[in-house]
């Protein structure tokens, strides 16, 4: 996919009509789920623990955009999910530790921001917090160069530098709420990525740790087969982003959406 494909605009992310969405992660019969009552287990590297004194094993949260719900039962979908959104982070999710995303990304190509670099930045602490300890993975043709600086009207994250497909881009979060943009695109608009810093490093993670997982991806064109395969993979890491950040999958359509148009990238 050529880089004018991951042109959008903001009037276009605000014109998507993102409806309610329920999620339901469940646990085969007589296996204990890792959010059962005063059971501990981890997401993204952090400890998690729910209390005794729930009645159920049920954890729900519900977001302006949308309602998850982990359940007990014979399915077991997404658990992770559900233990994020359900447990740990309200409307903000908590970004994965740095040992997790180093476990894919490698340590050396983790950079993390030190306070100093924060120190004039009007975002919410939690947001600088997440930059300073989980740290921004450098992934191939995502993210190329992590700059943390501070000018007027944002605050300048990472780039995509590759000159040769003629595809360049920076990542920015806005002063106030965090919220990521794409900028520096041919027409000079900026496109949405992702609502706060955090839920654009839950989605690197995401992104990051499938790409380095998947078995299918790197030869889709072999055959018909592996091309399902790897649509398959795009769509439910796509249905992933949009459970975690509902306005930065939006309704699916690569040109007017980032991360639509990243992941329909990696096969045309």
């Amino acid at each position: 996919m050529s880089g004018n494909s991951l042109r959008c605009t903001r009037a276009a992310h605000h014109r998507v009509a993102v409806p309610p969405r329920q999620w339901f992660t469940s646990f085969p019969q007589g296996r204990k789920p890792p959010w059962s009552p005063g059971t501990r287990s981890t997401y993204f590297g952090r400890p998690i623990s729910v209390s005794d004194n729930d009645s159920s094993a049920t954890v729900r949260v519900h977001r302006r955009w949308s309602a998850l719900a982990a359940t007990t039962g014979r399915r077991h979908v997404r658990p992770y999910l559900a233990i994020l959104r359900g447990v740990l982070g309200g409307d903000l999710p908590v970004p994965p530790a740095f040992e997790a995303v180093a476990s894919w990304a490698g340590a050396e190509r983790v950079v993390r921001a030190a306070a100093s670099d924060l120190a004039t930045w009007r975002v919410p602490e939690p947001q600088k917090e997440a930059l300073i300890t989980c740290g921004v993975p450098l992934i191939d043709d995502l993210v190329d160069a992590v700059s943390f600086s501070a000018e007027p009207a944002m605050y300048r994250l990472a780039s995509r530098n590759n000159e040769v497909a003629d595809v360049i881009w920076e990542y920015g979060a806005t002063p106030g709420s965090g919220e990521v943009l794409q900028l520096g695109l041919p027409d000079g608009s900026a496109c949405f990525v992702n609502s706060t810093i955090n839920h654009w490093l839950c989605s690197l993670h995401l992104v990051g740790s499938w790409l380095t997982g998947s078995t299918v991806i790197g030869h889709w064109d072999e055959d018909g087969q592996a091309e399902e395969e790897a649509l398959a993979e795009l769509g439910d890491l796509l249905e992933q982003i949009r459970a975690l950040d509902p306005p930065a999958g939006g309704d699916g359509d690569h040109r007017t959406h980032f991360w639509p148009a990243v992941l329909d990238r990696w096969l045309y």
